[in-house]
């Protein structure tokens, strides 16, 4: 991870953490990998799910998860 993103990681986990919404960090995994997890399970309970990110590598990894 590079310098400059790496330094925002701290920062936003206490800003969501503040806002009482939780966190969930699985070491060894990219989160982009676990958003797309995340989202099928949810389909398959039934919830409606939208995912917005600027992250070129989601759609792989999106693709990975099914």
């Amino acid at each position: 991870m590079p310098d400059d993103l790496s330094r925002q990681v701290e920062p936003l986990r206490e800003a969501v953490a503040a806002l009482g919404w939780p966190v969930l960090v699985i070491d060894g995994v990219e989160a982009d990998d676990v958003i797309a997890t995340l989202a099928d399970q949810a389909k398959r309970d039934g919830w409606r799910t939208v995912i917005s990110t600027g992250d070129k590598d989601f759609a792989q990894a999106r693709r990975r998860a099914r």
